[in-house]
């Protein structure tokens, strides 16, 4: 599996290389921001791993992040409690995760998408 990295543009006054961060890390951002908020039961594995294996594809935890054409794009599979107004979580899970990835690497999102895979 190819492992694609994106490079941070922070503007410093001394530069002194190269920052690169593996799309990984943003999963894993992704992931703790989603789970952070309330009425997010967990994370929900969304594919099986004969699926994902044939197609050459690594999602893990809930997550995917990907590079297109327009910037960073990120899936998030969850799970709902019970009870909860599912527009509402959704719509806090995009700001948070915005937010958290941001304020880590000052990268940009271009779109979030949030799959409600079930509730609990």
């Amino acid at each position: 599996m190819e492992v694609k990295y994106i490079q941070l543009d922070i503007n410093n006054k001394h530069k002194y290389g190269d920052i690169n961060v593996n799309l990984q890390v943003l999963e894993v951002i992704a992931s703790k921001a989603t789970l952070e908020v309330d009425g997010v039961a967990s994370m929900h594995e969304k594919i099986t791993k004969v699926v994902t294996d044939a197609f050459n594809r690594n999602h893990r935890s809930g997550v995917n992040a990907e590079i297109i054409k327009n910037g960073i794009v990120i899936d998030l599979y969850i799970d709902v409690k019970y009870g909860e107004s599912i527009h509402k979580v959704c719509k806090k899970i995009q700001e948070n995760v915005k937010q958290a990835v941001y304020n880590m690497t000052f990268l940009e999102i271009s779109r979030i998408y949030v799959h409600v895979a079930n509730i609990k």
